[in-house]
Order: C-alpha cells, then structure tokens, then sequence
C-alpha cells in the first residue's frame, strides 16, 4: 500500500500584532494576531507561536508579511516571514519580564516563560475552560465569553465556585436569559456524576491528559493522590515518567489545589467503575457512523472499566461497526478481530437505544 501526503496549503498575510497569552498552567505564549486570511475555506486571523525561542529564531515581526499554513490541515502556524518585503518599520518583540494580566514577574522552565501567580485572571479563566469542556465534566453552555464574564465579575475565582452558581448570579451577565440560564444549571447538575478519571483530567494537572488521567484513576484513590509524598509510587504504573510524576505529587502538594478539591467533591460523585468493570482490559475501537455520539459511546466503554482506541492493534477486543465502515474493518477481519454492530455493542454496555 503507498499513501501520498499532500503539502499543507499555505498563503500569506500581514502579522497585525503579537500579542502574549497566558494558560491554565501559567504558560506565557505569544500568539500572532494576522490580518484575516483564507486557507482551504477557512478564515485564520491567529496563531500561536509556541515560545519566544521559535519566535525569535523565525524572525517574526509585528508589521511582518509571513507564509502561513493549517498543520495537519488543522492548526494554524506561521511559518517564516518574508523578508524582502519589509520596509524598516517592522517591530521586533522582546521578551516580556511581567505576566501580561496581573504583572507577575516571569519566571523561566527551559523554553517556557511562566506565571508563578496562580490567582491570574487568565490562569483561572483557561483553568475553568478546560473544566468545563467536553472531554472532561462536560458543561455544554458554559461557553468562553461566558467564563470571562464570571471571573471578570468575581462570581467564580475557582472552579469549585461553578456548583455555587444560581440564576440570580447567572442573570448578572450581559444577554443572559432565563432560558439559557436555567440550560447552563442543568448541565451543571448532570456533571455532578462523572468517572474518577474525567475528574482528575478535568482538573487540569500540568501533563496529565485523558490516558494519563485513566491510568492513575485505575492506580490510586483520591486520597492517596493527595497523600503522596514522592514520585516513587507513580513512576511504577507503565506510561508515567518522572517529569509526569513531579507534576502530580507538586499539583496536590499545594494546599490550594487540595482545598479546590474538597470543594468539588461537596458537589460532585464518582461513578464506580472498579465495582462494575465488566468491560476491564477490554478495548474497543469504532468505525462508521452510529446512531449515538462517539463521545457517549467512548464514555459508556470506560464507565465500565474499558478502553477506546482510535486504531486498530492485535490489542483490540471488539472493532464496532457502525453504517459505511472504513478501512478499520478489513484489518480487523485480517487480524481476526471480532466485530459487532452497534446494537450488540449498545446490549453489551446495558444501553436501551430508544427512538
């Protein structure tokens, strides 16, 4: 089999500004601000430069014109500046030595300039964000303009504030309706059962995502996370590492990530999964289109103590297919794989579809 990667499409454009953003775990960014141009049908007005060493190897200036391209036909990147058409008044950018929302001064990890002030406006806003997506307590309505407002406001200074929410506090933002309020409270009260897993991605430790989150949630108990007193223990479970470990046993070593946790956990219960893993050590991957949401599905399979994968591997246990399948069916059959539709899939999980 040959398979051909076509070059991402690029175009160019003018670099506006280069502004400096700063993230939930106090990463300081900087992130061009272009004028608005159009790369395979969609419009790109910025991007994020990664670190100041890129910036400054690549030479981007403010006032620049710059190649710019969607890697993996996905994200936006700028990828060099066009030289021969600066004219002089191009502004080249220092590095900054002050957080840009709340002047703390910087501090330096390797590559990355960092905010030590975890009370930043900005370190709370993208804390919440990342709270509240999909992946993790999944709060459909509490959308980014939303979050700025309740931080801007002082309604929510940490995530655990969310379950303190009402609609008196809701209906202080600007348009907010009843309707959507009463909507954004509702979800807030399903996201008050979720997996142990979801949880800790969802409190946003430096360097653990969803597989590193699954790995500990199988590993540890709540109280023993936040006991931990070394690395030792978490660097026995295969895929976690040193650099991970530090973060983990630093994250609950701060007595104000302990007390966000006992606050959430005032509102919030764990869906038992060790108790009823019948699915445990099994994997699941899916192809074609189903009747629910991947989303629900892949939830479904790890309530149950399973796994979702992407690909299929001599690991996997079940290939569920759903209408108009791709490749994945036929190096299942290759491998010997057992495949079953989505209604087996949904009998096996004790899911009623109803119409």
């Amino acid at each position: 089999a040959i398979a051909f990667k076509f070059p991402p499409m690029q175009s160019t454009t003018v670099v506006e500004n280069i502004i400096f953003n700063v993230g939930r775990t106090g990463i300081v960014t900087p992130v061009a601000i272009l004028k608005p141009v159009k790369i395979g049908g969609v419009t790109i007005s910025r991007a994020s430069l990664h670190t100041f060493d890129e910036l400054f190897k690549k030479d981007i200036r403010i006032g620049d014109h710059v190649f710019v391209q969607r890697a993996g036909d996905v994200i936006p990147e700028v990828v060099a500046s066009i030289k021969e058409k600066r004219t002089g008044k191009e502004i080249q950018v220092k590095k900054p030595t002050n957080c840009p929302v709340c002047n703390s001064l910087l501090q330096e990890e390797g590559a990355y300039l960092i905010c030590p002030n975890i009370d930043c406006r900005a370190r709370i806003v993208e804390s919440i964000k990342h709270f509240a997506q999909k992946n993790a307590m999944n709060i459909e309505g509490l959308g980014d303009k939303i979050i700025q407002q309740l931080v801007d406001k002082k309604i929510v200074e940490s995530v655990s504030d969310i379950y303190n929410l009402d609609i008196d506090k809701l209906l202080q933002l600007d348009r907010m309706g009843l309707k959507l309020a009463n909507k954004i409270l509702e979800n807030i009260n399903k996201s008050k059962r979720t997996t142990f897993a979801r949880f800790l991605y969802a409190l946003g430790i430096k360097h653990v995502g969803e597989f590193v989150a699954s790995k500990l949630a199988l590993n540890f108990k709540l109280e023993e996370l936040i006991e931990l007193k070394n690395e030792e223990k978490l660097m026995q479970i295969d895929g976690i590492g040193p650099e991970i470990a530090q973060s983990v046993v630093s994250f609950f070593k701060e007595q104000r990530n302990v007390n966000t946790v006992k606050n959430l956990l005032k509102h919030i219960s764990f869906i038992d999964t060790k108790s009823s893993a019948k699915l445990q050590n099994e994997v699941f991957v899916f192809t074609g289109a189903l009747n629910i949401p991947r989303s629900k599905a892949k939830e479904m399979v790890e309530n149950l103590g399973g796994t979702v994968k992407d690909s299929i591997s001599k690991d996997t246990t079940y290939l569920v297919v759903g209408d108009k399948p791709g490749s994945k069916l036929e190096k299942a059959k290759k491998l010997g794989i057992t495949t079953i539709t989505e209604d087996e899939f949904l009998k096996l999980v004790g899911y009623e579809l109803r119409d």
